[in-house]
């Protein structure tokens, strides 16, 4: 499902589902940002409480503690985009009060094409930017589902 999310609330992952501040829940995150370049860049995260990123199935973030309130982002990350499509996950634990995730680049990143989009074209977007369909051979979900079968 795609969500919006309220960057100023400190209830933005519960709220977004339409429930309301709830505790001892885990929030998974999937964006693409679509690079016109190869490039290093900052992602600047901001949760409560611990969060945990990867980015093209290589992990670039671990914080086990809460960033102190709900937009301050205490560990800014160096990371690289390839040009065309990068997969982040962003995972964001939640023990009780408020329950916050976030994440910006940098302000020179204004090239940078974020999906999922609101209007539902998430899967059509990500083939029409990399010409390709998206392809399972490999990935995770596939490998695991292979296994399964055995």
């Amino acid at each position: 499902t795609v969500i919006t999310i309220d960057p100023n609330s400190g209830t933005n992952m519960s709220v977004a589902y339409g429930i309301v501040d709830e505790t001892n829940i885990d929030t998974y995150a999937i964006i693409v940002i679509n690079s016109p370049t190869a490039r290093e860049t900052t992602i600047n995260p901001a949760h409560d409480d611990y969060g945990h990123i990867w980015l093209n199935g290589d992990k670039v973030y671990n914080n086990p503690e809460w960033t102190g309130a709900v937009t301050t982002v205490t560990k800014p990350t160096k990371v690289t985009l390839k040009k065309g499509d990068n997969v982040l996950l962003f995972r964001c634990g939640e023990s009780g009060g408020s329950d916050y995730i976030n994440i910006h680049f940098e302000a020179t990143d204004t090239d940078l094409k974020i999906l999922p989009t609101t209007d539902g074209k998430f899967f059509q977007l990500i083939r029409s930017l990399s010409g390709e369909p998206v392809e399972s051979a490999g990935k995770l979900a596939k490998t695991w589902g292979d296994i399964k079968q055995r």
